[in-house]
């Protein structure tokens, strides 16, 4: 596979012409030879006395999506690896030496995990059960001794004593994620998915259903008994609704530690992605409205780094799946329904005030890198609440973690075409943050025009809608660049609404709507089929 021999250096625009309230600092990602790396994604992760742990996830590209393509058993990842990222030393075992129900429970795909000092706590996912002769979703709590683990697989000798499981329904969660703050275990979003994927036939029997939740509860362990305790459930169907998002640990401006969930799909009734994001803390939660995600859309490596000194909290997404995208030569936002692959790497930075801005970073990632990758952080440097990384206790070019697996696919848009063009990536990178800076560089996303939407796409007529407080211009245009047809949208200024514009009398094919407020737009891309 190649290799990149050259650093990816990445200038982060940590503040605004008329803001020196920041601190400002650089990221360069290197790329780095790691022979023989595990490709993987969607697993669970540890880190334990230095080393690495991969259980479970993927080892081929993007899933098929139709049986007997869908998530083929043979992808199954049956082995659990353990790495020292500093001497590159690889060692694995096999999962088969399980019993069976524990080992397909850790060997699935998408699963939920926590970790409480050197115990790894995976949770559901879904997988191949062998009783059903179909895949579910595990209603499994699983209890791993890393200690013990480690141990077994450097040493070639049995692991079974390593893992206890006990069976609850309400565990029964994929594509959420999993935090812990304190000793109470959040079990965020996600779903619950029985049966063989299958986005085609509808005659195929399947079911699916959100938990629409955050479930809070105790894990209560004494080395040989498992047990959930203290369970209770926040539900919200609006908000709620999604999988497959990025939950990213997050200091908040009264300094308060909890995490936001980042975009995630699928929005009711349509198949793209949640723009707006849920800040999570104990107790309470708040959904931000008033900010859209339009860099990173779907489960990504992550970053997250807190100025303490100046209290802005910033979260660093390194590639992935998303519905907008700079282009390379324009710079123009594009917006594709199709929500590909994407090699941007993007910023969030949450000001003291809650304000919530989006960057482009300027460099990207070396290839379409980054869905179900890894941020894996360096626990010998400074972390101000868990994995957070605090910024203003390093000095000078510091390495801070690494990005390690993931989807890496050849093109943006291979899901209609050919899946199994993807692989699971074996690239390892270094992350670095640099301080020895005085500027910074980056384009700012702004918010003019918010939740921008085409459907049904493809489609005869096809309905355009955004939020917008702002005068806006729509333009058609045709695959010559030509406009074929336009409309001014008036809108009183200061309140925000859904403004609806819908194509009349285009003859079938290939055509581009631009939104325009200003010196900001967004395009997408239309297909028109069959006569009106």
């Amino acid at each position: 596979m190649k290799k990149y021999t050259l650093a990816v250096f990445l200038f982060l625009f940590l503040r605004s012409v008329s803001d020196f309230s920041q601190e400002p600092f650089t990221v360069s990602v290197v790329p780095i030879q790691f022979n023989n790396f595990p490709g993987l994604h969607s697993f669970a992760f540890a880190q334990q006395n230095g080393l690495w742990v991969f259980i479970g996830g993927r080892t081929n590209g993007l899933h098929h999506f139709e049986p007997p393509f869908a998530f083929m058993t043979n992808a199954i990842n049956n082995n659990i690896y353990v790495v020292n990222p500093l001497t590159q030393q690889i060692w694995s075992a096999p999962a088969t030496s399980l019993p069976v129900d524990t080992k397909e429970a850790i060997t699935s795909t998408n699963m939920e995990f926590v970790q409480r000092d050197s115990i790894l706590y995976m949770i559901g996912g879904y997988g191949w059960s062998s009783a059903l002769s179909d895949f579910k979703t595990f209603p499994t709590l699983t209890a791993i001794n890393l200690n013990s683990l480690t141990n077994a697989v450097i040493s070639s000798s049995s692991i079974n004593n390593s893992f206890r499981q006990i069976i609850d329904t309400t565990m029964a969660i994929t594509g959420g994620n999993g935090m812990m703050i304190d000793s109470t275990v959040y079990l965020v979003f996600g779903h619950k998915f029985d049966g063989r994927y299958n986005r085609v036939d509808s005659l195929i029997t399947t079911i699916q259903k959100y938990s629409n939740q955050v479930r809070a509860f105790n894990i209560w362990d004494d080395g040989t008994n498992l047990t959930i305790a203290n369970y209770q459930a926040t539900t919200d169907t609006v908000n709620f609704h999604r999988r497959d998002f990025n939950l990213v640990p997050q200091i908040f401006p009264d300094r308060a530690s909890g995490a936001t969930a980042f975009s995630g799909v699928f929005q009711y009734n349509i198949d793209l992605p949640y723009l707006n994001s849920v800040d999570l803390k104990p107790g309470n939660y708040a959904v931000n409205n008033n900010f859209n995600q339009n860099l990173s859309q779907y489960s990504s490596a992550v970053m997250p780094v807190y100025d303490s000194t100046h209290n802005y909290m910033h979260s660093v997404f390194f590639g992935g799946i998303s519905m907008y995208y700079p282009d390379t030569i324009t710079q123009i936002m594009t917006t594709d329904s199709l929500v590909p692959f994407v090699n941007t790497i993007s910023k969030v930075t949450r000001a003291p005030d809650s304000t919530m801005t989006e960057y482009a970073l300027p460099i990207r990632m070396p290839a379409f890198l980054g869905a179900n990758s890894l941020f894996i952080p360096d626990t010998s440097i400074a972390h101000y609440s868990g994995e957070v990384i605090n910024l203003n206790h390093l000095s000078g070019l510091t390495r801070v973690g690494w990005i390690v697996g993931g989807i890496l696919s050849p093109d943006r848009n291979i899901a209609d075409n050919d899946p199994g063009v993807s692989i699971a990536s074996t690239e390892v990178f270094e992350v670095y943050i640099d301080k020895n800076v005085t500027s910074n560089q980056g384009v700012m996303m702004k918010n003019n025009i918010m939740n921008f939407i085409a459907y049904p796409n493809p489609g005869n007529q096809i309905n355009i809608q955004f939020e917008t407080d702002k005068d806006a211009i729509i333009e058609i245009i045709d695959i010559h660049g030509r406009t074929v047809e336009g409309s001014v949208v008036k809108k009183d200024t200061g309140i925000r609404t859904l403004l609806r514009y819908t194509t009349s009398t285009l003859t079938p094919g290939i055509y581009f709507c631009r939104v325009k407020i200003g010196d900001e737009s967004k395009t997408m891309k239309l297909m028109i089929a069959g006569n009106h």
